[in-house]
């Protein structure tokens, strides 16, 4: 009994210690971290290992066991179609005799194309998700960011109120104008709350979409990239090839169907007591060509002006990282200048200090412009080869 009361004890000082020291006020924000993130977390962690650990969530087993599942029946009905030397075999009607010639003609390329299509379907569907777990990273970023400007913003914002209540305090300023500052830092500290907690939502966020636990916490994050592209000489080419590929794939639809009102046309004398029925599937056959052909026609249009917008878009934000990279060349030099005014006595200490943030802030727009570039050529890329 006494061994018992003195674990009891022993596990009660234990939690009691582990407690106080996860609470301690003078850890600082990195040893709190430290005690959350995992050994195997890097320090900075990209979409890569993100979507690496998303990887390791029990849907993906579920979705490789759908192929194992699925891929027997498509090849065994492949081996069904590439024995298929006469239509009549197996027909009870026309129409069925009619569609065994579609299938003689088309089904066994199509087949095939299904059995590579969930062969790979895994690996479409990570790079799909890679789409995705780059985007709510970058929203996990942006967030954190987010923080570190409104820490800023708070830190000037008591600067100013300190200034403020200096010169009320020796008559240049009037309670009104120290009134503004204390409303100015009040409305600083309220944004920097916000800040905190939507870093925290995004985070939980992100952790359930990547499969990690709700809390962990990261120390970094790498978005460090540079433009996968050179130049966009082959975007508007990849527009075009997906244009004549979106277009050849209706004309084959209409082309299959085409051929099954054939078919089923030239057993009418064979079935001629039948005769009626079949007139009636050739007229649905031509309502179903009618329709695609329509499709085909406002493809034309539609399509193509949506490819031509995809493509430039993509160029235009190419275009705008150049633009970006000017523009934070200029600020810099604009920081300079000031600099040199604060040495000379022309400028505050403060100037410089908000100069230092807004060139931050651009380095850190131009990161995140880059790596939105990439993610959307990513996304241009899978839309444009499937």
């Amino acid at each position: 009994m006494k061994k018992a009361v003195i674990l009891l004890l022993v596990l009660l000082f234990s939690f009691g210690f582990t407690t106080y020291a996860e609470q301690d006020p003078l850890l600082t924000a990195d040893e709190s971290v430290d005690s959350v993130v995992s050994e195997s977390i890097p320090d900075k962690i990209d979409y890569k290992w993100a979507l690496e650990q998303y990887g390791k969530q029990e849907k993906i087993k579920l979705m490789e066991m759908n192929v194992d599942l699925n891929l027997p029946a498509l090849e065994e009905t492949l081996e069904k179609y590439e024995k298929m030397t006469d239509p009549i075999v197996g027909a009870s009607s026309p129409m069925t005799r009619a569609n065994n010639m579609v299938i003689m003609k088309y089904g066994i390329a199509e087949q095939k194309k299904s059995i590579e299509d969930l062969k790979n379907s895994v690996k479409a569907g990570l790079d799909r998700e890679a789409i995705s777990i780059r985007n709510s990273l970058r929203t996990l970023y942006a967030s954190k960011l987010n923080i570190f400007y409104n820490e800023k913003n708070l830190y000037f914002a008591k600067k100013a109120l300190d200034i403020a209540e200096t010169f009320y305090r020796i008559g240049t300023q009037t309670y009104t104008e120290v009134l503004s500052a204390r409303y100015s830092y009040l409305s600083a500290e309220d944004a920097l709350e916000d800040a905190t907690l939507a870093y925290e939502n995004n985070l939980m966020s992100f952790n359930r979409y990547i499969g990690m636990d709700l809390l962990t916490e990261y120390k970094d994050f790498d978005l460090d990239e540079e433009p996968m592209i050179k130049n966009t000489d082959h975007i508007q080419k990849l527009a075009d090839r997906k244009f004549e590929a979106i277009i050849k794939e209706k004309e084959y639809q209409i082309e299959k169907e085409q051929y099954r009102k054939e078919s089923l046309e030239s057993l009418i004398l064979i079935y001629s007591h039948i005769e009626k029925d079949i007139l009636e599937e050739v007229e649905n056959i031509e309502e179903r060509i009618a329709d695609l052909e329509k499709e085909l026609e406002q493809l034309h249009f539609y399509q193509r002006r949506q490819l031509n917008e995809r493509a430039k878009s993509i160029i235009k934000a190419f275009e705008a990282i150049e633009e970006s990279k000017e523009n934070l060349a200029e600020l810099r030099k604009s920081y300079d200048q000031l600099y040199q005014q604060y040495l000379d006595n022309d400028a505050t200490y403060t100037a410089v200090e908000q100069k230092q943030l807004d060139i931050i802030k651009a380095q850190n727009n131009l990161k995140l412009q880059i790596y939105d570039f990439n993610t959307s050529y990513m996304s241009y890329l899978m839309d444009m080869e499937n």
